[in-house]
């Protein structure tokens, strides 16, 4: 019988084939070639993309922020908590910190990243009621229907109903001209927000009322009545006045230069009329004293609705019901006064107050998202993943960080202005299971001292229960308030409306209000947060996926089965479980379920591929998943760190030991171990059913400068290879190494091929020469 040649041809093995192994070398027009890139960097925060395809590349040591592009290394900032994850849009890099999202931006006319830092708390912006005096307007005479005959008396319905009418025609038109003139004559709610020059919300206050009086009352006008034949017959012509106020502004302080000059605008907002009259009620006369030929009398005009029952369904509608009346530019560079200057008067025409409520009170908004609520503007939150894909950023594990208390020069009505002052707000939130957290902040400033309030309180968050505020003035002496706080009807804040819509005074005490911190906001480990890259704080809906934490969030892989004709499918990667959200044209995060319930525990464990999303379970198991499915490529990988290199199409794998475990685009593996040697080692089960004896082996390898040794070692099932034969080749090899062994009949050989070599080494193939014996 002839020897027989077998031949094997070296080749990287398929995943889950534990029968070969490779390390530092990969396939190549079917041979075996060095591979010595360099292993991929794992301390990476984030990358920019040039218009010119050159790369930023941002890394954080010691929570210091660098970017390094063509060799050069820029130190940016210091974060100012624990860097979690980071969100690359076209003009920002937002870097997000245990403490909220850290701003940088992108100039690409300067082609420069600015370090903007942590959004500051804006200075405030005082909304003021400024006296605009009164508007007066004739009610003409008129002869009764039914005299008065005895005094006191009454008016007959006819008569009430004729001199309603006309003071309420009056009353109209006093108001039109008012409002002509840019001024309110009934209370209002006003807030504000703070916006980037691409409209993008910076900050937005919680409302103030503004009314034209410290305490407001229904309309009212003093008639007289005049005495004739069988009593008072006539009502003589009177005056109706209206007192009116316009709105002013100015600013308490000057943020950062930075924060202040990308404050691009601010927009007031402002509410309609929370009282308006009754057309459709007759007024209350209430008679007052006579002479015999005149006799006074007060008509009070009914109101529809009045500013204790209009201003919290007002509240839960402030985006829908309010209307922007100004947009000033540049509020932080001089587009306001700064105190103690005058505050600056609001000009705007024909803006009808009355105009809407009628509407909102009618409509239910329906509960306010309780979760958009905690996270959206003035609050802010902190996120540890985050995924930015066309035109979406979703933000996932959410911990919100709440907004601080205002100043309270934005709802003081009354103050010292020569007073140096510093106050503390406290406010004391209660959780669903009972915890409290309190929120505190410090301010101060060396005039306009407050010593009174304007009727409304409010918190954005209907968690709040109570707002505690101290004052302490420049000569010794403390003031103190504590106002308890309800959630509005449908949960869009806590607010508080003192009785009849007073003013409320600061009340002398002993102590200072003492600044207190305790408790924090739950963390949201299952939700989901989606926004616009170009707004990437403003959220535009939220979802709870899942009760564990998320680890990951990837776009889905791409198939063509009806799964994936929605506009857009997302992976939610978790300790639960791996879960398909789908999303629509809105960036409303509609529906979620579960693909696959082994859970993964780290981002740095899932890796996005032109052929799927590659992650590494809890169970050690590595997983591709297409479509909404996932499949198993290897057991007990254990790989701790996932990362996808498009240039060469591999994905590596770190592994416990330190190497790489690198899968290349057929899904075959080899290992890099970071040094300069080259491995090949295979075991190879002999055909047949009995051992068969080995006569030679022939390695086809080429190199122009090497250091290698090729082993044979037997195996006959003991699991421990026994070296049969090894050649050592130095220098150039252009010819097959080839070594001549008899060997015990062996049932598989184990073939190694070790050592170091440049680029030009080639494995082609390895020829196993079986005798035709196979012994005894």
């Amino acid at each position: 019988m002839k020897n027989t040649d077998i031949s094997i041809t070296p080749a990287l093995p398929e995943a889950g084939d534990s029968s070969t192994i490779v390390i530092n070398m990969r396939n190549r027009n079917g041979r075996l070639v060095p591979a010595m890139d360099s292993p991929p960097a794992s301390d990476v925060a984030a990358e920019y993309t040039h218009t010119d395809g050159s790369r930023s590349v941002f890394t954080i040591n010691d929570r210091e922020v660098v970017v390094s592009r063509g060799g050069s290394d820029t130190l940016l900032g210091t974060l100012p908590a624990d860097f979690r994850c980071a969100a690359v849009t076209a003009r920002s890099i937002l870097f997000m910190t245990d403490a909220g999202p850290w701003h940088v931006d992108y100039n690409e006319a300067a082609d420069s990243f600015t370090a903007l830092g942590t959004k500051p708390e804006f200075p405030p912006v005082v909304i003021e009621a400024a006296d605009a005096g009164e508007y007066h307007v004739i009610a003409p005479a008129c002869r009764l229907d039914r005299p008065v005959e005895r005094w006191p008396g009454t008016l007959s319905a006819t008569d009430s109903r004729r001199i309603t009418f006309a003071l309420y025609s009056a009353y109209n038109r006093a108001a039109v001209k008012a409002s002509s003139a840019g001024c309110f004559t009934a209370p209002v709610l006003v807030w504000y927000r703070i916006t980037d020059a691409s409209g993008n919300t910076l900050h937005r206050s919680s409302p103030v009322m503004l009314a034209p009086a410290e305490e407001y009352r229904p309309p009212r006008a003093v008639i007289k009545l005049s005495s004739g034949d069988g009593g008072y017959t006539h009502v003589l012509a009177g005056q109706v006045s209206v007192r009116a106020f316009s709105i002013a502004m100015r600013i308490a302080a000057v943020p950062d230069s930075s924060w202040a000059r990308k404050a691009a605008a601010v927009e007031v907002y402002v509410s309609p009329a929370l009282a308006v009259v009754d057309a459709g009620a007759d007024a209350s006369f209430d008679f007052g004293d006579a002479d015999g030929s005149y006799g006074t009398v007060t008509a009070t005009l009914p109101l529809k609705h009045t500013p204790a029952l209009a201003t919290l369904p007002v509240i839960d509608r402030l985006e829908t019901a309010c209307r922007c009346i100004a947009r000033i530019s540049d509020p932080f560079t001089g587009g306001v006064p700064v105190m103690p200057e005058a505050a600056r008067r609001l000009a705007f025409m024909n803006y009808d107050t009355g105009a809407g409520l009628a509407s909102v009170m009618r409509k239910d908004p329906g509960m306010y998202p309780p979760l958009k609520g905690a996270v959206e503007a003035p609050h802010s939150f902190a996120a540890r993943t985050a995924l930015v894909t066309g035109d979406m950023l979703v933000w996932a594990d959410i911990t919100p960080v709440r907004a601080l208390p205002q100043s309270p020069l934005v709802r003081a009505v009354k103050s010292i202005p020569a007073m140096a002052w510093t106050s503390v707000t406290r406010v004391t939130l209660r959780h669903d299971d009972g915890t409290e957290e309190i929120v505190s902040s410090i301010h101060s400033g060396s005039g306009n001292a407050p010593l009174r309030l304007s009727p409304l309180t409010a918190y954005p968050h209907p968690a709040a229960i109570r707002m505690e505020l101290g004052v302490s003035y420049a000569d010794g002496t403390h003031r103190h308030i504590d106002i308890p706080l309800s959630p509005s009807p449908c949960r869009r804040m806590a607010c508080h409306l003192s009785d009849n819509c007073a003013h409320m005074d600061l009340e002398p005490c002993e102590e200072p209000l003492a600044p207190l911190s305790a408790g924090h906001p739950p963390r949201l480990a299952g939700t989901v947060l989606a926004a616009s890259p170009s707004s990437p704080v403003d959220i535009d809906s939220t979802a709870e996926i899942t009760c564990g934490r998320i680890t990951a969030v990837t776009p889905a892989a791409k198939s063509s089965s009806a799964w994936d004709f929605a506009r857009r499918h997302l992976y939610v990667f978790s300790v639960n479980g791996i879960y398909a959200l789908s999303v629509n044209a809105s960036r409303t995060l509609s529906s979620a379920h579960i693909i696959d319930r082994r859970g993964v525990g780290d981002a740095r464990k899932v890796a996005v591929t032109p052929d799927g999303v590659y992650a590494s379970a809890l169970d050690d198991t590595l997983l591709r998943i297409t479509a909404s499915k996932t499949a198993a490529l290897m057991s007990r990988c254990r790989a701790r760190h996932l990362v996808y290199r498009p240039g060469l199409q591999e994905l590596w794998c770190l592994m416990p030991d330190g190497r790489w475990l690198v899968l290349d685009s057929d899904r075959c593996v080899r290992y890099h171990d970071g040094s300069r040697t080259v491995s090949y080692a295979t075991t190879f089960a002999l055909p047949g059913q009995r051992p068969r004896s080995v006569g030679a082996v022939t390695w086809r390898v080429r190199a122009d400068d090497c250091r290698l040794r090729a082993a044979v070692e037997s195996d006959n099932g003991s699991r421990r290879p026994a070296l049969i034969n090894a050649l050592n080749a130095a220098e150039a090899v252009h010819a097959p190494l080839r070594a001549r062994i008899v060997t015990r009949p062996v049932r598989s050989v184990t073939l190694r091929l070790s050592g170091s070599a440049d680029e030009s080494m080639q494995l082609e193939e390895i020829i196993l020469t079986l005798l035709s014996w196979t012994g005894h």
